[in-house]
């Protein structure tokens, strides 16, 4: 188990490295000389359990990777505080960033929409806290977002009427299971008219649930799901 990355990424230049995994040891005070380290050709890495919170978030989000595309960050205590450091993050080619299990909650959501990451496909926010997402706009950012994951992320009704307001063009998939949502009427007013799959299996929906989901504008639906 790595303590520190400072001999690592001072002591020897990766010119060339596309991928790094640092996924399960303890980085809290190693993000400024990861960030500082010379990766011109980075694309893809890996931050699981690291044992990171928010002030690592500042020194991470100052990370100069124009190539990367793939961020995971899962299982860390990284919260809305340290999102707000990463949204000012310059990754242009950033298309996926795995978020889940890190203690956000729904203010997180409305500045990962609004993040100027132009590539993003992926975001994953899985078991967080977005009972109370604020004001979200009409027009996103991220307008490529392709695959939305919200299982467990204690979203509500009111949560569900400002995800339906950005225009995601895009989005095919979004998962909505597990949740705490009773009443879908505000997904007659969603714009996804790319969306192919859509799961809102183990809420506690409302017995009009099939009609407001006759209403909704999604030529392209294959798959459904609404199992308890």
């Amino acid at each position: 188990m790595i303590h520190s990355c400072h001999a690592l990424f001072l002591a020897v230049p990766y010119p060339n490295l596309k991928s790094l995994n640092l996924a399960g040891n303890h980085l809290t005070t190693s993000m400024t000389y990861l960030a500082d380290a010379h990766l011109p050709l980075l694309e893809e890495l890996e931050l699981y359990d690291s044992k990171l919170n928010i002030q690592p978030m500042a020194a991470l989000s100052r990370g100069s990777w124009l190539q990367l595309k793939t961020l995971t960050l899962a299982s860390n205590r990284i919260h809305a505080r340290g999102v707000q450091y990463l949204a000012g993050a310059h990754w242009p080619q950033l298309e996926a960033i795995n978020l889940n299990v890190t203690e956000l909650d729904g203010s997180a959501m409305v500045m990962l929409v609004c993040c100027k990451w132009p590539c993003l496909q992926i975001l994953g926010l899985n078991n967080n806290h977005m009972r109370h997402i604020g004001e979200m706009p009409e027009t996103s950012q991220c307008s490529l977002l392709k695959h939305l994951h919200l299982h467990a992320s204690n979203l509500t009704d009111n949560s569900l009427q400002q995800l339906s307001k950005p225009r995601w063009s895009q989005l095919e998939t979004i998962d909505l299971s597990n949740n705490m949502l009773y009443s879908i009427s505000a997904l007659v007013q969603a714009s996804w008219p790319a969306l192919k799959a859509i799961r809102l299996d183990g809420n506690p929906l409302a017995a009009d649930a099939m009609a407001h989901l006759s209403k909704v504008d999604w030529p392209l639906l294959e798959r459904l799901y609404l199992c308890r």
